[in-house]
């Protein structure tokens, strides 16, 4: 089995409680795996969304999963918004997606191994 990719990513606005919180799903290439993580800036939620789709989304897309700790360097220096709150509120998402990711991996492979099947031949 090859290594998930980064298929899509999504920003989702909510608004529980009156408090502001952007979310970001990553989607990968395997069926059912994805990833959900925190890029909340309370009072700029616009410029993390904007971060996000405009600039990290197409750094992001066909990246493997594994590699979130380089992506997160490689974005975190290259980028105009450097050392600034939006751009570590849009990166933010990245580590709880990498533990999200890894765990639900493990899982998969946990649960494959207990029932001596393929990783990935059936629904996560």
């Amino acid at each position: 089995m090859s290594n998930p990719k980064i298929k899509d990513i999504k920003v989702i606005f909510t608004e529980p409680d009156n408090i502001r919180l952007v979310i970001v799903k990553i989607l990968t290439d395997q069926d059912g795996l994805y990833g959900v993580g925190c890029a909340t800036f309370t009072q700029r939620p616009n410029p993390v969304k904007s971060a996000i789709e405009d600039y990290l989304k197409p750094f992001l897309i066909g990246a493997e999963v594994n590699n979130i700790e380089d992506i997160w360097q490689s974005s975190y220096v290259s980028s105009y918004w450097r050392n600034g709150p939006v751009l570590n509120n849009a990166l933010s998402y990245l580590l709880s997606v990498k533990v999200v990711l890894s765990a639900a991996i493990a899982d998969t492979y946990a649960l494959a191994t207990a029932l001596d099947v393929p990783p990935f031949n059936f629904i996560v």
